[in-house]
């Protein structure tokens, strides 16, 4: 088994799965490229993480901010128009 493979608990030990809310949203291919520069390096430190999980992980770490740091940090963030193109 390689370094980097998921450590997975006995059945009986994981926590029953919770209701998901699913959603969609448009990222710049910038911020896609991103996602995945992110997960490979928490790979290199044997942590496989999803994009999903990854998401989830950057909200914790936003969580622990303040509101001045969240703003600051949001401020930073480009607007992008969102929906999907017109039909031609």
């Amino acid at each position: 088994m390689s370094s980097t493979a998921e450590t997975v608990a006995p059945p009986s030990e994981q926590p029953k799965p919770k209701s998901v809310v699913r959603e969609n949203f448009s990222l710049p291919p910038s911020d896609s490229e991103l996602i995945e520069v992110l997960r490979r390096r928490a790979a290199r430190e044997g942590v496989l993480l999803n994009r999903s999980e990854l998401l989830r992980a950057s909200l914790a770490a936003l969580s622990r901010l303040s509101d001045a740091e969240i703003a600051a940090v949001g401020a930073q963030v480009p607007k992008i128009r969102t929906g999907r193109p017109a039909v031609r």
